[in-house]
């Protein structure tokens, strides 16, 4: 397919040097550089393996994690995880 696009000319003589350097077309070099890109955003937007995507709950301005420090969320944490370990080793097992 052909387009036309307006490129700075600096750039388009770094395209043109890069060509001659590679002994290829300029659309060939504008092609390959378009396709890597493309490749590369794909694969930034693709999680990693061992990675994990965390879920979001949109909350209102109001909501009390708004307001609260690092350390009071942390100590909420921990208030919880001391319930729930109260809870499992009172319960008959």
């Amino acid at each position: 397919m052909k387009t036309t696009i307006d490129l700075p000319s600096d750039l388009v003589q770094q395209l043109k040097l890069h060509a001659v350097h590679e002994g290829r077309k300029m659309k060939d070099i504008v092609a390959t550089f378009i396709a890597e890109g493309l490749a590369a955003k794909a694969a930034a937007a693709t999680p990693q393996k061992g990675s994990i995507e965390l879920p979001l709950f949109p909350c209102g301005p109001d909501a009390p994690a708004q307001h609260m420090t690092i350390d009071e969320i942390l100590a909420a944490e921990q208030a919880i995880l001391t319930q729930q370990d109260v809870e499992y080793y009172t319960q008959p097992h």
